[in-house]
């Protein structure tokens, strides 16, 4: 009698600390499952701002070629000399 009172008071609490691990376990699951597709549609949404800018960059050489091509008299853009100037600048400080 006493042999197998004492089998179920070790295997009460130790049937909960089972339940208790498996509970965690499929909760922490859900979590990482919650996180990864958070991170996948950031990085979506990142990918595709990306791809709008290089489209607006494309769009914007494409229009200064078009000034360059119809344009009798030379124009040298403002931005276009002052992001050369730039460029030289850091170049020089990196030689």
């Amino acid at each position: 009698m006493l042999a197998i009172q004492l089998a179920s008071d070790i295997l009460i609490p130790l049937g909960c600390l089972l339940f208790g691990l498996m509970a965690g376990y499929l909760f922490r699951g859900a979590q990482i499952k919650s996180l990864h597709y958070k991170v996948n549609e950031l990085e979506r949404d990142l990918m595709q701002a990306h791809a709008e800018i290089l489209d607006t960059q494309k769009d914007k050489v494409a229009l200064q070629q078009k000034l360059k091509e119809f344009s009798p008299i030379p124009v040298i853009p403002i931005k276009a000399a002052s992001e050369e100037k730039a460029v030289q600048k850091s170049a020089d400080k990196h030689s």
